[in-house]
């Protein structure tokens, strides 16, 4: 095995730091993704007037 090879199957510490990073990324963006699909069911709530609201007043 070459050192070229040992080094890339090596688990060092930079490795281990690019798959933390990475995995925090993936789930920021599940997160990103999920928020969007949870909202969606609630929009037509959102998009009715609200008769206690000071603006329908106006």
């Amino acid at each position: 095995m070459s050192s070229k090879e040992h080094t890339a199957l090596s688990t060092d510490s930079n490795s281990l730091t690019q798959r933390s990073t990475v995995l925090t990324l993936a789930i920021a963006c599940g997160l990103a993704v999920a928020n969007v699909y949870y909202n969606q069911p609630l929009l037509a709530d959102c998009s009715k007037p609200n008769p206690q609201s000071p603006i329908s007043f106006i």
